[in-house]
């Protein structure tokens, strides 16, 4: 027996082998798709939350950041409007970014009068002023929080997916500003 014939495809006679074979192919197939899709799907969604968490992670960074700098006596200091405008600005093109109760962006610092630290103080405890602006007050060294909620929206409603929640938490130490 040479090369050639060794690998040679094998024939059988009886006709109804062939129809066996290929129902069998097409059971298979039937059972191993569905499967795979459901991975492929699985990987999209994932991918797609992994994207989006990281872009809210950027954009609330950024707006830690912001609060961080600057003096509270400084009138070039950042005011909590532009600091949540920042914040919106850098998630633009999340989804449900525009929707009231998907996006919610907390600003708070924590009590130097307490011990520990307590992030239930608001980051400004004063009235707006005449402009209508609530500016920055924390003190130096005062520690800012900085926390953005976003309901998260699915590709694809796929089981798992749905009804998930990013939040994403940035805590800086208040500079002095120079």
């Amino acid at each position: 027996m040479n090369r050639i014939t060794a690998f040679k495809k094998q024939s059988f006679n009886c006709p109804v082998m062939g129809k066996r074979r290929r129902g069998a192919t097409m059971v298979e197939f039937a059972l191993i798709v569905p499967i795979l899709l459901a991975i492929l799907i699985g990987i999209l969604e994932f991918g797609w939350m992994v994207k989006n968490k990281l872009q809210l992670a950027n954009a609330v960074r950024e707006g830690a950041r912001d609060a961080a700098v600057g003096v509270k006596t400084d009138p070039s200091a950042k005011d909590t409007d532009s600091i949540e405008a920042r914040i919106r600005n850098r998630s633009a093109g999340l989804p449900n970014v525009d929707v009231p109760d998907a996006f919610v962006i907390s600003l708070q610092r924590d009590n130097p009068d307490n011990a520990g630290y307590n992030y239930d103080i608001a980051l400004s405890n004063k009235l707006p002023n005449s402009s209508g602006k609530i500016f920055n007050d924390a003190p130096t060294g005062s520690l800012i929080r900085v926390r953005v909620t976003l309901k998260h929206r699915s590709l694809t409603n796929f089981p798992f997916t749905t009804n998930r929640t990013l939040q994403t938490e940035v805590i800086m130490r208040r500079e002095s500003g120079g």
